[in-house]
């Protein structure tokens, strides 16, 4: 008789997470070596590296906090899913950063919550954020993250503007990269949840 599915999936998921960190491991070692990732000048698309992200930003991130240093080993994210795939669980996960996830999906918030149970630094909140609520939700968050991630399908903008308790070193904010780069659009903005 083997263990429950419930502790299998753990353990899958923990022998998963080993491997990609071993691979990660090498691949940061090689780009430490060629000093092409984080050389000051050089272009961080060549950084990109997924692990959680969609996007190359798990690499983008850590060069870009490789050559400005990192503060508080701290980050904030709004909007996360399951935490399978967003900006901050490579920080989280990998490098053991504290931080504070919000997901307003109660399904998605559970399995990112069960995700973190044993990490002591990392808290969940089940909230959907607007730029009247956004302030109050981080009224707890560490004063000044090194990085803040906002990818909620809507407000991003709204809500980054409304932010006025924190002060990030770093802001990913999700846009439509279809959209000309000489295009100044800006999604209406929605009151209240």
């Amino acid at each position: 008789m083997g263990a429950p599915p419930r502790e299998m999936d753990r353990r899958v998921h923990a022998q998963a997470a080993r491997t990609t960190f071993i691979a990660l491991d090498l691949l940061a070692a090689r780009y430490r070596e060629a000093g092409t990732a984080t050389s000051p000048g050089r272009p961080l698309r060549h950084a990109e590296l997924s692990v959680f992200s969609e996007n190359g930003e798990d690499g983008v991130i850590q060069a870009m906090l490789e050559r400005i240093g990192e503060g508080s080993r701290t980050f904030v994210e709004i909007g996360t899913g399951d935490g399978r795939q967003c900006n901050c669980a490579f920080l989280a996960s990998v490098l053991d950063w504290s931080g504070i996830f919000i997901e307003a999906d109660a399904a998605d918030c559970a399995l990112l919550a069960d995700r973190y149970a044993d990490a002591p630094g990392v808290a969940v909140i089940n909230a959907r954020v607007s730029p009247e609520t956004v302030n109050g939700l981080l009224a707890n968050a560490p004063p000044e993250p090194d990085v803040l991630s906002i990818d909620i399908d809507g407000d991003d903008y709204w809500v980054w503007e409304a932010i006025t308790c924190i002060a990030p070193t770093v802001a990913v904010i999700e846009y439509n990269a279809a959209l000309p780069r000489a295009s100044r659009l800006v999604q209406p903005r929605h009151h209240g949840p």
